[in-house]
């Protein structure tokens, strides 16, 4: 996408680069001269006026932030930044690799054991295809279906939200 030549003019004036998205983005970043990131947005107009906000105020953009907010960092991080319920523990012990990582093979056996089509979030890392397919196995309990992870099969019926 061009940008309109005023938007560019704009960022001239306040110091700002705005590199153009990376290969499967849309998103711009905005920086300065020692590559500070500002702000990151689809929209290259709207994006400039929140990196010069943020650079008035001294104040880098966060990508953690953006992710996810302290409130819930707080609830989740004494669950191993998981919900801590028996899905997520039993998730975790059927998926987890032997360095603590996601095994994508282990939790796409989990998602086809349940129906569930796992390729629907192959463009996601694998905390979130973790957290996305743990999310419909919930739901699947929720309708009223039962779930196999690993060894262990949660009944419907004794599930509560």
């Amino acid at each position: 996408m061009k940008l309109h030549h005023a938007t560019v003019a704009k960022a001239e004036k306040s110091n700002i680069t705005i590199s153009e998205p990376s290969a499967g983005s849309n998103l711009y970043h905005f920086s300065d001269s020692e590559g500070t990131i500002f702000a990151v947005n689809s929209d290259p107009k709207a994006g400039l006026d929140q990196a010069i906000e943020a650079k008035a105020n001294g104040e880098p953009h966060s990508f953690r932030d953006k992710i996810m907010g302290d409130s819930y960092r707080e609830t989740y991080r004494p669950h191993n930044d998981s919900c801590g319920d028996d899905v997520a523990g039993a998730l975790t012990e059927a998926t987890m690799n032997g360095d603590g990582k996601v095994s994508l093979s282990a939790l796409s056996d989990v998602a086809k054991a349940n129906e569930i089509d796992p390729t629907k979030y192959n463009h996601l890392n694998n905390g979130m295809q973790r957290m996305n397919i743990g999310n419909c196995l919930r739901g699947r309990l929720r309708k009223g279906f039962d779930v196999v992870i690993g060894d262990k099969t949660f009944k419907a019926e004794n599930f509560a939200i």
